[in-house]
């Protein structure tokens, strides 16, 4: 279990390439080579995930099974419950290392102690990129990808590129406002997801 802290911001993908170069102007490292994320996410028959996101309700928490550089999921997978309090935001990992287990997940849910029984409900990709400045953590995502985990061949495309700064709870994310400007409190890929895929909501920021 991991505690850490986050800030959002929303990027232009117009400008991605011209944000790439800048991090590297001020001496970022790249620390891992770009990979695509699939996630399929998880909620009850209530929709409380969503709605406790929506809400900023907390604590709360998104259950997910996530995969890397795959638009499916595989053996090894990771099965993880990120959970927000009111001070700070962590995750579960659970490694998936049995294809019955998978398909069991995927197909028939799982049992949240809060929530009950969650079904998967929601397909989100994306493209993420890392790097390391100081002692912070940046991660930029584009190409992001909304669609029904029962109806995966409508997609619904996100117009935005979203950059997170992530350091752990004994930091202090302090380079922030030299570099962004146009923070978000919160921007949640799977309340845009569900807006987008259920509920026909038109973009906003």
């Amino acid at each position: 279990m991991s505690f850490r802290l986050e800030k959002k911001y929303i990027l232009n993908p117009k400008k991605y390439s011209d944000f790439i170069r800048y991090l590297l102007s001020i001496k970022a490292n790249k620390i891992h080579e770009k990979r695509i994320i699939f996630s399929t996410y998880f909620d009850n028959d209530f929709f409380t995930a969503y709605k406790h996101s929506e809400e900023g309700i907390v604590p709360r928490k998104k259950i997910r099974i996530r995969s890397y550089n795959n638009d499916l999921h595989l053996e090894n997978s990771k099965l993880e419950v990120k959970i927000s309090s009111e001070n700070n935001r962590f995750k579960k990992i659970d490694t998936i290392n049995n294809k019955k287990n998978l398909e069991n997940f995927l197909n028939n849910g799982l049992t949240d102690k809060n929530y009950g029984h969650c079904k998967a409900i929601l397909n989100i990709s994306y493209e993420r990129e890392y790097y390391l400045l100081n002692d912070q953590r940046i991660t930029l995502d584009k190409k992001i990808v909304y669609s029904s985990y029962k109806n995966n061949k409508k997609k619904f495309y996100e117009p935005l590129s979203i950059i997170e700064f992530k350091s752990d709870v004994n930091s202090e994310i302090n380079s922030l406002n030299n570099i962004m400007t146009n923070s978000v409190s919160r921007f949640s890929k799977y309340c845009r997801g569900m807006n987008k895929v259920f509920f026909n909501i038109k973009d906003y920021t």
